[in-house]
């Protein structure tokens, strides 16, 4: 067989393996969570939330199992369901929403006094820990990682400074490749764990762009930037019919780039619930599942957005970083 024929076949048995990871829960397990919250739920509510996948599962070698988060997830999805959840949002989003709350009126009036559209900086100091736990790689085997590192290239950050590295050979990648990283590697050892670090410095800015949707100019549709990020981009950015017909739906008539965008983001934003997302690389189409399964986590429904957001002729790309709010560290698409 060709080269490409072994890496489509290998690709597809680690697909099925990774499936398997992300599918390990029998129904005993999602029923007792379940009834944990909601002791009176009936037989034919979880045949119903089945149905419309609000509790995710899957036939693999002809047995039921359910997504590792199904249960979990359900009381995020369902708005009947939700209502009975003994913990609204599981307690993870309040004092991020009640510094959000606090925080943009006061960063957009700021801006509005200052005309800056890069204000209030930031000093930040971070280290940054990866850890293998022994046993995980066979010993003598090299374990490669990549770990983000901030971008040199983009006006909201400045002054990245190195400051340590726990291997002394280290390699960071340029501004020119699409992932800014930190690259090193280490042998295993038998019975050991391994540990890679870094600790930086940098200064962060808060962004604010302010302005009207009849200050918007029309774009420069031969440019080559407009091309590049109103393009399609398989597996997950296409302009199906589907998805084209959701953009009618939604934008209407409305011709201003400004108030389709927004009108694209409002109507993600209330129908489709975050919820835990099983592995990225096991689904086909990513926007066309958020749509199917009504719910998707941060980079699901980005995803869903730039492609509806291209689909109407506007600019859109991903962008990922760290959230850096206080006492609230986490990855953020």
């Amino acid at each position: 067989i060709s080269e490409h024929e072994r890496y489509e076949m290998n690709f597809k048995l680690e697909l099925m393996e990774r499936i398997r990871k992300d599918f390990t829960k029998k129904d005993t397990f999602v029923i007792r969570y379940i009834k944990e919250h909601y002791p009176e739920v009936t037989e034919a509510e979880l045949k119903a939330w089945e149905a419309s996948n609000a509790l995710e599962n899957m036939t693999i070698d002809g047995e039921k199992w359910y997504f590792n988060s199904a249960a979990r997830n359900l009381f995020r999805i369902d708005k009947e369901a939700a209502k009975r959840y003994k913990l609204p949002n599981g307690g993870q989003s309040d004092s991020l929403n009640r510094f959000l709350e606090w925080y943009i009126p006061r960063i957009v009036a700021q801006s509005k006094n200052s005309k800056k559209v890069l204000d209030s900086p930031v000093k930040m100091r971070v280290k940054y820990t990866l850890t293998v736990k022994p046993g995980q790689v066979p010993a003598g085997e090299v374990v490669r990682v990549w770990m983000p590192y901030p971008r040199q290239d983009v006006a909201s950050h400045s002054g990245i400074e190195l400051l340590s590295a726990s291997q002394p050979l280290y390699v960071i990648s340029p501004d020119t490749y699409p992932h800014k990283s930190i690259y090193m590697e280490q042998e295993a050892i038998e019975g050991e764990p391994l540990s890679f670090s870094y600790e930086f410095v940098y200064t962060s800015y808060a962004q604010v762009h302010l302005f009207k949707p009849e200050t918007v100019q029309p774009y420069d549709t031969t440019s080559a930037i407009y091309r590049e990020y109103t393009k399609q981009s398989e597996p997950h950015i296409l302009f199906s019919r589907n998805i084209q017909d959701k953009v009618k739906e939604v934008v209407g008539d409305e011709h201003n780039p400004y108030i389709k965008v927004k009108k694209i983001y409002e109507w993600i934003d209330t129908n489709f619930p975050w919820a835990s997302a099983r592995e990225y690389s096991t689904i086909s189409n990513i926007p066309e599942y958020v749509l199917a399964n009504r719910h998707g986590d941060c980079g699901q429904v980005s995803l869903l957005f730039i492609t509806m957001a291209r689909a109407a002729g506007i600019p859109a790309k991903w962008q990922s970083g760290w959230m850096m709010h206080p006492g609230n560290k986490n990855l953020h698409d």
